[in-house]
């Protein structure tokens, strides 16, 4: 018997072990039994991306001083072809005299399926977060969050694509504008954290080209997924990174034809891998009973991300420039899902190439409390942004990395 047919033979025995657990393991829950008729695309969708569709009431855990909107526009995907995306505008409840600034939120990591929109939740904001964007409705700064295409939305989400998530970022701000209860300024800036900090990254890439009219004061990424063949292949060596391979897999398998979710997944983990992805926030963590973790191992995958098809898919996805735009970029120095080693070599990557990058470091603080209520990023994001909204020039710090700012 060869070798392959003995992994065939053996792959299928744990699928079907496999199977029988997940059906003792439930069923599966997201943000909503299933996406609201709000987020149904048009009949006639208009071909130019950043059109305002429609928008209604956003009502939920916000700042009392604030009033919201629910939006859905156009937009494009990765490849070129039209499509609709979601999110949401936070504004402050009172008029403002002057056009207001923009600030776009992209979210981090809130799963991988169309149940997962930040748009569809009570709560879309949390943490430092809230607190920062309480803090800029008070100065009467317009807050974009976008959900990025698919999330709310029909259609894969671009989980890691930097195209597709940053083509809805930007649109999301022309959308915006189209709101007859707001006056807005030209004046944007980017947040974002995590997988919210690549699209980031991206959106400041790819704006000159894509969207010249929304010119970019500033690009703001906390933690972002920047170097993805290296920070892959870190997950796919976590426990706790299997969730995150799920929606990688997902989100490569379905953008990309070369990339085949079987070539990579053990054979036993290709239905773990489905329903995760099916799963929202820490909801997909409860797919993994003990049998599961025993029946599948540390690792989803049994070739390595950093080979074939997927690695070069991955390399492709890189943000190696900014387009210009100032730059921060904010470390935890103790992150365990977004190394600070990987972030140090990339920041090194982009003033090697001319980019002007200030960036901090953040010791003892991980993944998500970087951007905690009281962290020192907070407040330190809150004046670096208003700083490029009146202009001031932007400092650069790539002579003297890394550099901690703990106070």
């Amino acid at each position: 018997m060869g070798a392959r047919f003995r992994r065939i033979i053996t792959g299928g025995v744990a699928v079907i072990a496999v199977m029988a657990l997940l059906v003792v393991a439930g069923g599966w829950h997201g943000a909503s039994s299933r996406a609201e008729s709000f987020y149904e695309k048009p009949a006639s969708v208009p071909a130019q991306p950043g059109r305002l569709l429609r928008s209604e009431p956003f009502v939920g855990g916000l700042p009392a001083t604030a009033r919201a909107w629910r939006v859905l526009y156009t937009t494009t995907t990765a490849d070129g072809r039209p499509a609709v995306a979601s999110g949401i505008v936070v504004a402050n409840k009172s008029a403002s005299v002057e056009p207001q600034p923009v600030v776009v939120w992209a979210h981090g990591t809130s799963g991988y399926a169309r149940t997962c929109a930040p748009s569809l939740t009570v709560h879309p904001f949390g943490g430092g977060v809230l607190e920062d964007i309480t803090q800029l409705i008070r100065r009467h700064r317009v807050v974009v969050a976008p959900d990025y295409t698919g999330m709310g939305t029909s259609g894969p989400q671009p989980y890691l694509i930097g195209q597709g998530e940053a083509r809805s970022v930007l649109d999301a701000v022309r959308a915006s504008h189209q709101l007859k209860q707001l006056s807005l300024s030209n004046r944007v800036v980017v947040w974002g954290h995590s997988q919210g900090g690549g699209a980031a990254l991206w959106a400041g890439r790819i704006q000159p080209t894509y969207a010249p009219d929304v010119a970019l004061d500033g690009v703001a990424a906390i933690s972002p997924t920047s170097d993805l063949p290296v920070l892959v292949d870190h997950w796919n060596a976590m426990r706790a990174g299997r969730d995150l391979m799920s929606f990688v897999m997902a989100s490569y398998a379905a953008a990309y034809p070369d990339v085949k979710a079987a070539d990579y997944l053990k054979p036993a983990a290709v239905p773990v891998a489905r329903r995760v992805a099916q799963r929202c926030g820490m909801r997909a963590a409860e797919v993994w009973t003990p049998a599961l973790r025993r029946a599948v191992g540390t690792s989803l995958l049994d070739r390595s991300p950093t080979t074939g098809p997927l690695a070069t898919r991955l390399r492709e996805n890189v943000p190696i420039d900014t387009g210009g735009a100032p730059l921060l970029l904010a470390q935890g120095g103790a992150d365990q899902v977004v190394p600070a080693t990987m972030q140090r070599d990339y920041v090194r990557r982009l003033c090697s190439r001319g980019v002007h990058v200030d960036y901090r470091e953040y010791p003892g603080r991980g993944h998500s409390d970087v951007e905690a209520t009281g962290a020192p990023l907070v407040a330190q994001l809150m004046a670096w942004t208003e700083q490029r909204l009146a202009g001031d020039s932007a400092p650069d710090n790539c002579n003297v990395l890394p550099v901690s700012h703990s106070r």
